[in-house]
């Protein structure tokens, strides 16, 4: 009982101790480069996943540079917080804040982490002190024993975890000295990382036909309205484990209406529930943004139509920004542009292997599968117009299609750079659909197709140069 107390105590001190900050009140949507060489890499792919309060689970690929083992991930962030990055079946965990510039080197010929891994550019020290600190934990995560256990005896098993592991930082604080930021960060790392384990809990008991006797998710213990726990990618999914809990699948109106297919009805009445017990703020923004979006992708009709009947307010302007832009998206998720390099762009609704088949009718198609934010891709792009003017006349077709990629900033590259071919961008269903199709794990992926026929699964590049014209010349005369 002592214990519990002492990791309460923690707890408070922490939360009364944190600063406000205008930052953390604020979603800024900016930008972020993570770049990067791997000296004698063992895999030709690299990896960014997170998690995203706006986007949920993000994962980006990108084809390491065959020539020199460079990288370069370009993406948008509306806050600081961890990434994971993985290489060589190897993970590691960088920070990264809306309009950073990350530079990572990596010997794989090292074993020694500390000397292995350098960084440099934006937040070098937090990312030093990041890898530092995991490499000097040894407290084991939490053992997830359910059988025979109360919801209060789960919560105290929770505390007792973080209350040692929060010890454990002491003694790492105490020994380097490292920065505010990072001691922010740990913190809440530590306590939303260990709150998940209340869902392997709740499924627990669900699969075992147990009632749920107590709240599930302490405020007390794991609390909602700390927006300094942005810093954690770990909150946002507490966040919405919390309010989907709360909100929906225990509220038995809300779930009864949505048994009778009522969702209209259910989304009004879970919306009106969180305006009234939610405190004003950035945390009941992203709440109502995550609620109306399941919405969006629950529904049958068109979201877009579907959310306009549901009174509900978004103050945040990067939330309601992105709000619109998902739902109208969702609204359009058949569709996908179309551009050659006449001038002459379109909508199309055709299922995306179905323009694999048009496209490639009674000639060969050389097919390009990339990503504006794609450095790899975009350094290809004079070889891609100078293999055009060799293959005119000759019944061949570059076709590119891409990934990922902002709809204004597509066009205007295509524009500015005059890439040749046909030119499609994806929806984010539709690129699902091809990537699993054709098994794409990362850009740039080129490909040869005949008659509907998948010639070549992984093609040589443009810079490739004659090699690949006497390919796709000969397969063309087949």
């Amino acid at each position: 009982m002592k214990n519990i107390k002492y990791a309460v105590l923690i707890f408070s001190l922490f939360f009364i101790s944190c600063e406000s900050s205008n930052k953390n009140k604020t979603l800024i949507k900016k930008p972020v480069i993570i770049a990067g060489k791997i000296e004698n890499p063992k895999t030709e792919l690299v990896s960014v996943d997170y998690q995203d309060i706006v986007n949920g689970s993000v994962h980006y690929s990108q084809v390491i540079d065959t020539l020199d083992g460079t990288f370069k991930f370009v993406f948008d962030l509306v806050h600081g917080q961890d990434l994971r990055f993985e290489y060589n079946n190897t993970f590691i965990t960088l920070f990264a804040e809306p309009s950073d510039s990350l530079f990572i080197k990596i010997n794989t010929t090292l074993t020694d982490s500390k000397n292995s891994i350098v960084f440099s550019g934006s937040n070098k020290i937090i990312n030093e002190e990041i890898n530092k600190y995991l490499s000097y934990k040894k407290i084991p995560p939490f053992n997830t024993e359910f059988e025979g256990k109360s919801v209060k005896e789960y919560h105290n098993n929770l505390k007792f975890q973080i209350k040692n592991e929060l010890l454990e930082l002491d003694c790492f604080v105490k020994k380097f000295e490292p920065s505010a930021k990072f001691i922010k960060w740990a913190k809440n790392d530590i306590i939303y990382n260990n709150s998940n384990f209340l869902i392997d809990y709740k499924f627990y008991l669900t699969n075992n036909n147990l009632p749920l006797t107590d709240s599930l998710f302490d405020s007390e213990l794991f609390p909602t309205d700390n927006e300094q726990a942005f810093i954690s990618s770990m909150f946002g999914v507490y966040l919405w484990n919390y309010a989907y809990d709360k909100y929906i699948q225990n509220n038995s109106i809300v779930k009864d209406l949505l048994s009778k297919g009522k969702t209209l009805e259910a989304y009004r009445l879970c919306i009106k529930k969180i305006l009234e017990e939610e405190k004003k703020g950035l945390i009941r923004d992203i709440i109502v943004f995550k609620v109306i979006l399941t919405i969006a992708e629950e529904s049958l009709t068109n979201p877009l139509n579907l959310t306009k009947k549901i009174d509900y307010k978004i103050d945040n302007p990067v939330l309601a920004s992105e709000l619109e832009l998902r739902l109208h998206n969702a609204s359009n998720n058949g569709k996908i542009l179309k551009f050659n390099s006449r001038g002459i762009h379109s909508e199309v609704t055709q299922n995306v292997m179905d323009i694999l088949k048009k496209e490639s009718e009674g000639r060969t198609i050389y097919v390009d599968f990339w990503a504006i934010w794609c450095g790899t891709c975009r350094a290809e792009i004079p070889s891609l117009i100078k293999l055009n003017e060799k293959i005119k006349n000759k019944n061949i077709q570059i076709v590119s299609f891409c990934f990922d990629s902002d709809r204004n900033a597509w066009y205007a590259l295509i524009k500015e750079k005059k890439i040749p071919g046909i030119h499609y961008l994806l929806s984010k269903e539709q690129a699902s659909i091809l990537k699993s199709k054709l098994k794409i794990q990362g850009f740039p992926r080129y490909m040869i197709i005949k008659n509907g026929m998948v010639i070549d699964s992984n093609s040589l590049r443009p810079s490739s140069h004659e090699k690949l014209l006497k390919e796709l010349l000969r397969n063309s005369a087949m």
